[in-house]
């Protein structure tokens, strides 16, 4: 599992069962990481682009409770900024 992937993989598990209905985590970084995600699935389509779909989704699912809390923004931040860099070197045929 690469670097990214293990890194989001124990953030997910640390934050099983945080949702809300909004489309927005409310972390700049994140919302811009979801986006371009989804974008970069689109753009890869087949099995990885729907792969890179599902794990979208279940990012932002994850991710949304955490964003409306100030303690855990910070955390976020660097976690998704991380996240871009790393899909910069994993999908670089991507606009990131």
């Amino acid at each position: 599992m690469n670097r990214m992937y293990h890194l989001l993989a124990v953030v997910v598990l640390s934050l099983v069962g945080c949702g809300g209905k909004s489309d927005s985590i409310g972390v700049a970084e994140c919302d811009a990481y979801i986006q371009k995600l989804n974008q970069c699935a689109g753009k890869i389509g087949g099995m990885e682009g729907e792969s890179l779909k599902r794990f979208s989704k279940m990012m932002l699912e994850s991710w949304k409770d955490s964003g409306s809390k100030p303690s855990e923004k910070d955390m976020l931040q660097k976690t998704c900024s991380q996240a871009i860099e790393d899909s910069k070197k994993k999908n670089p045929q991507c606009d990131w």
